[in-house]
């Protein structure tokens, strides 16, 4: 799935920007090793994404976070109300999802079709695709 909306063929601005596919324990790593390799088969060419073992992890500051659902301010206003605050709305896997798609990656129609699962509040989704 990861490699459905993660080209990761361009490189990084800077190490901090760098994309990352984090594993948790030897299986993990062997299998994203191998699903990376088999993406740069399918796409004919190198894949700067790069697998690491997640040994520690540093949460970025919450204006880092959601940066594009943060520009458009009737949506974010709306989530930060639905998930209580910061905390909730940076957590959001929904809010992760929106941020992908008004930031141009994704399908509206894919996100509508897991709109009851992720639980994005009613009316939030049309003003995306506006």
């Amino acid at each position: 799935m990861f490699w459905q909306e993660h080209s990761g063929t361009a490189p990084a601005w800077s190490v901090q920007y760098a994309a990352f596919v984090f594993a948790q324990d030897e299986e993990q790593e062997r299998q994203a090793r191998a699903s990376l390799a088999e993406r740069e088969r399918e796409l004919g060419q190198k894949i700067t994404t790069k697998v690491r073992r997640l040994d520690r992890f540093w949460r970025a500051e919450d204006y880092h976070q959601k940066f594009r659902l943060r520009h458009r301010s009737e949506i974010a206003t709306a989530l930060l109300a639905h998930y209580g605050g910061e905390r909730g709305f940076v957590d959001s896997t929904a809010a992760a999802r929106l941020n992908g798609l008004v930031a141009g990656y994704g399908k509206t129609a894919t996100v509508v079709a897991e709109l009851d699962k992720l639980e994005v509040p009613r009316g939030v989704l049309e003003s995306v695709s506006e």
